[in-house]
Formats: C-alpha cells, sequence, structure tokens
C-alpha cells in the first residue's frame, strides 16, 4: 500500500492506498484516511475531536476510490475560491516544502 503523510499546523493526515484492484470492497481497493487532532477546533458530528484524537476512514472497493478521489478535488477548488488562495501557494508559505522537488 502506498503510505503518506501530511504535518499541518492543527492537524495531521495520515493517508494510505493499495489503489485500483478491479473489484468491489471485497477484492478492490482499500483506501484509508486517518485525521488526527494536533491543536485545532475540529468537530465531527457536533462532537469536538480533542488534541490527540484521531478519526479514521476506510474505503474498500474501486468505486469508492473514485468516488472519494472527485469529491477531493471538487472539495479543494471550492475551498481554494472560498479563500482567494491556492492549495500550493498556503503549502509554500507556510514553509511546507522544503525544495521544489517536495512538490
Amino acid at each position: 500500500m502506498l503510505d503518506k503523510y501530511f504535518q499541518g499546523l492543527t492537524f495531521n493526515v495520515h493517508y494510505n492506498s493499495n489503489g485500483y484492484q478491479g473489484g468491489d470492497a471485497g477484492h478492490g481497493s482499500t483506501t484509508i484516511l486517518t485525521l488526527e487532532n494536533t491543536s485545532g477546533s475540529i468537530y465531527i458530528n457536533g462532537e469536538e475531536l480533542e488534541s490527540g484524537e484521531e478519526l479514521k476512514i476506510v474505503f474498500r472497493g474501486d468505486w469508492e476510490l473514485s468516488d472519494l478521489i472527485a469529491s477531493l478535488e471538487i472539495t479543494k477548488k471550492y475551498l481554494e475560491n472560498v479563500a482567494g488562495e491556492t492549495a500550493e501557494s498556503i503549502l509554500e508559505n507556510n514553509g511546507f516544502y522544503d525544495s521544489k522537488e517536495d512538490k
């Protein structure tokens, strides 16, 4: 499985996936997103996620991976529009990239 980690200012995201596997939940992709609150104001279903607590979401199946990719892209574009700033500029302005090769 491809395993990646993003360390943010208020939360961390750990994500991994085995990519498309040609099947449904039983034989297809498995993608796991874990959000760890480090100091943010994060609420899930009205309940605050305390510092150090995690939320893990598991997507099973190739269609679920496709839907996740599409929904995250749409969400990214929407939030960039609302914020008036791109993800790339936020990452660069906050020192998340050590070099151009990290992109």
